[in-house]
């Protein structure tokens, strides 16, 4: 199972990554629970997951940690009350390679940290994990 660390270290979930066309999202995730009205892009919500589709391919996967996770989602012990100390000190256990964010990061109100290009992005607000968004390169 996929998992919020998987997330930010492959800016991945499942399979789904940057690029993937929508009919490999439906045939990895399933059909979405909600669907933006808009056509292009479009967005796909998976419970706290959405997916931004341009074109007919995902363009940013993104997860709000203060809504539920969706069955295919391993929190993986991260909540919207892990603090950032206790994220870095999970990804330096995990040897995952990390960097402050500084294009996210307006302290001392939100702090973002990057796992590098290309992957993902996990943002703080008033210390607290608020979210994990995929980059592109």
């Amino acid at each position: 199972m996929a998992s919020l660390v998987d997330l930010f270290a492959t800016g991945a979930v499942g399979g789904v990554a940057h690029g993937s066309s929508d009919d490999d999202v439906r045939r990895a995730l399933g059909s979405p629970s909600d669907r933006s009205i808009s056509r292009d892009p479009i967005i796909w919500k998976y419970d706290a997951v959405e997916l931004t589709l341009r074109d007919g391919h995902v363009e940013l996967l993104h997860v709000e940690l203060d809504q539920p996770l969706p069955p295919f989602l391993d929190a993986d012990g991260l909540n919207s009350e892990t603090s950032v100390r206790a994220f870095e000190r999970l990804l330096d256990q995990k040897r995952i390679p990390h960097e402050p964010y500084p294009p996210l990061t307006f302290e001392p109100d939100q702090i973002a940290i990057s796992s590098g290009p290309g992957r993902a992005v996990a943002v703080f607000a008033d210390g607290k994990l608020a979210a994990i968004s995929s980059l592109t390169a």
